[in-house]
C-alpha cells in the first residue's frame, strides 16, 4: 500500500457542502467523462448524500478553486450487473472532527477482467506503480511476463498509449492500464526482437519515455492525409501563412491534429487544457475519443482546412 497524496481541490454541494481532496476522470469524448476516482470529506449527512447522488445517476457538480464545475458521473461499463454501482466506497469517521472521510474508486481498480479481448484498469502513480501494472500485463496475456520487465513493460507502454495518465484534477495521480490481449503480446514480442526486454540474469536497458519537445516541433509526415474532404487531400501549406495548417483524424481510440509547423503557445495552451497531449511517436496531438470538427476547430480557434481570415492565413480545403 502506498499512501494516497491529498490536496484541497474544491468542494461539491449535496445535502451540504463536502471539501473535495483528489478527482480523476477519464475522458469519453470532448463533452463527457466519467469519474473514477473521488476523494472527498465533511458531514455525515453530506457525505452520505454525495454516494447517493451518484449511484443513484442523478446530476452533481465538483466545483473547483477557480469556480469552475465539473459534472461527476459514470456511465457503467462491460460486466457490471444491473444497476451494480461502478464504484466502491471507503468511509472513515473522523470522531474529534465529527465529519466522514470518503474515497470513492472505479470497481476495475480492484476487479479487472482479463477475460476480454481487450479492457481497463486503473493504478494510482507510486512506487509499486510498476509492479502494479506487470501483475496485470502477466495475467492478460497467454506468454510468461517476468518480473524483471515490470519497469520496462510500463516505459514501454506509455510509449504506446497503452499506460496512460487519467485527466488530473488534483490528490493522487490516476493511470489507466488497457488490457489488450493482442496488443501487449505483440509489444513484448517486437521488445524482445529488439533487446528492449532483457532474459530474466540478463542486464536490462533503461527504457526512456520522451517528453514532448521543448523546441521545434518536426513537421508532419503521414503515409496518407489525415483530412481529406470530397474526396481531395489537404495540400502543402502556404509558405507566407501565418499560422500552420492543421488537420485531423479518428485514429481509434484517439483524436489526432497535426499541424504543418510549430503552432504558437497560446494555440498549445488550449490544446493542453482540452487534455491533448504531444505524441512524438505519431508526431500529432492526441486526446481521447472521437471529437468532431467543430470540436477540434474550437479548441485550435481556427478552421482546419479552410481559408480563415480571422487569422489571416490561407488554409486549403
Amino acid at each position: 500500500m502506498i499512501p494516497i497524496e491529498m490536496t484541497h481541490i474544491g468542494k461539491i454541494e449535496a445535502v451540504g457542502t463536502v471539501q473535495v481532496f483528489g478527482y480523476s476522470s477519464r475522458r469519453i469524448d470532448e463533452h463527457v467523462s466519467d469519474m473514477i476516482y473521488l476523494n472527498y470529506a465533511g458531514p455525515a449527512t453530506a457525505a452520505a448524500s454525495v454516494w447517493a447522488n451518484l449511484i443513484e445517476r442523478r446530476a452533481l457538480d465538483f466545483t473547483d478553486l477557480t469556480g469552475r464545475p465539473h459534472r461527476l458521473r459514470h456511465g457503467g461499463y462491460p460486466g457490471l450487473e444491473g444497476n451494480e454501482a461502478p464504484f466502491k466506497r471507503f468511509v472513515t469517521r473522523i470522531e474529534h472532527l465529527a465529519i466522514d472521510h470518503c474515497i470513492l474508486l472505479d470497481r476495475r481498480f480492484f476487479e479487472p477482467s482479463y477475460d476480454f479481448e481487450s479492457s481497463l484498469t486503473f493504478v494510482f502513480e507510486g512506487t509499486n506503480m510498476a509492479d502494479k501494472i506487470g501483475h496485470h500485463i502477466s495475467q492478460s496475456v497467454d506468454v510468461a511476463v517476468f518480473p524483471e520487465w515490470y519497469t520496462a513493460l510500463t516505459a514501454l507502454g506509455k510509449r504506446d498509449g497503452l499506460v496512460m495518465p487519467l485527466t488530473h484534477h488534483g490528490g493522487q495521480p490516476v493511470w489507466q492500464v488497457t488490457l489488450d490481449r493482442a496488443r501487449w503480446t505483440t509489444l513484448i514480442s517486437a521488445a524482445l526482437g529488439r533487446g528492449d526486454l532483457a532474459w530474466p540474469g540478463e542486464p536490462q536497458r533503461d527504457i526512456v519515455v520522451e517528453e514532448p519537445p521543448a523546441m521545434d516541433i518536426p513537421a508532419i509526415t503521414f503515409e496518407k492525409p489525415i483530412a481529406v474532404e470530397n474526396g481531395r487531400s489537404v495540400p502543402a501549406p502556404d509558405a507566407e501563412s501565418e499560422q500552420p495548417i492543421y488537420t485531423f483524424k479518428y485514429d481509434p481510440p484517439w483524436t489526432l491534429v497535426a499541424f504543418s509547423g510549430k503552432p504558437v503557445e497560446e494555440i498549445r495552451d488550449r490544446l493542453k487544457a482540452a487534455d491533448f497531449r504531444w505524441d512524438r511517436r505519431r508526431y500529432a496531438w492526441r486526446t481521447f475519443g472521437n471529437w468532431t470538427r467543430e470540436a477540434v476547430e474550437k479548441v485550435v480557434g481556427y478552421s482546419a482546412g479552410q481559408k480563415t481570415e480571422e487569422v489571416g492565413t490561407q488554409l486549403y480545403q
